[in-house]
């Protein structure tokens, strides 16, 4: 769609304004919601199978991009506004619900196969200016984020400017992620956050555990007493 007004599936509504903006791709059918870009040279991607549900997109600038992946399950809000700024979801991510702001020509990445749950913020600039006396210069400039891939992100979760999750990583709920993480399989927890424990992973299902018992090297044999 190029624009105008008008629906993308019967409940995903869509306003475009301005001068070349697109928006490509066509998300699943039972996708509900807005999309709103205004300004100039703007594109929108949606990839195959994307579930959009309680969704809501706003770009509003000039050269943003959004670029939600194939089988995705997004329930939020992403903006996009300013000029060049970026937001990317992998695919297979899933969100309950989350808050993404991508301002001042930088991007927030989420990698593949990643998993959020609610009341989660993630943003790459504070969006007003912290200025040193002293100097007159401003002091909290934005910065990029990056989510790696398969991250699982617990409830109540802020992710802010220049935070970077590397692949494999769990995040407790309420923690804040303000800095460049690098260890994976590990998890995270508090404000700020640190490792609290390693070598883990996740999976989307519940286990007990007893796949991997199955595999585990045997016990030592003892001698009898």
């Amino acid at each position: 769609m190029d624009e105008g007004h008008g629906f993308l599936t019967p409940k995903l509504r869509v306003f475009v304004d301005g001068v070349s903006n697109r928006i490509n791709g066509v998300p699943n059918k039972k996708s509900s919601g807005s999309i709103s870009v205004v300004g100039e040279d703007n594109i929108v991607s949606i990839g195959e199978g994307a579930y959009l549900h309680g969704f809501e997109l706003i770009v509003k600038g000039t050269r943003c991009e959004v670029n939600i992946g194939r089988l995705t399950s997004l329930k939020g809000r992403l903006q996009a506004k300013g000029v060049g700024s970026r937001i990317t979801i992998g695919d297979l991510t899933t969100v309950v619900g989350f808050n993404v702001i991508s301002l001042e020509g930088k991007s927030i990445s989420v990698g593949r196969d990643c998993m959020f749950s609610n009341n989660i913020e993630i943003r790459n600039s504070d969006a007003h200016a912290l200025i040193d006396i002293a100097t007159g210069r401003r002091i909290n400039l934005s910065a990029d984020v990056r989510i790696g891939d398969h991250a699982w992100i617990g409830a109540r979760t802020f992710i802010g400017k220049g935070a970077v999750l590397p692949d494999d990583v769990i995040v407790a709920q309420g923690s804040l992620i303000n800095k460049v993480h690098q260890e994976g399989h590990c998890v995270l927890a508090g404000q700020p956050a640190r490792i609290v424990r390693r070598g883990v992973t996740w999976d989307r299902h519940l286990s007990t555990g007893l796949e991997l018992q199955e595999h585990a090297p045997p016990e030592p044999e003892t001698d009898p007493d």
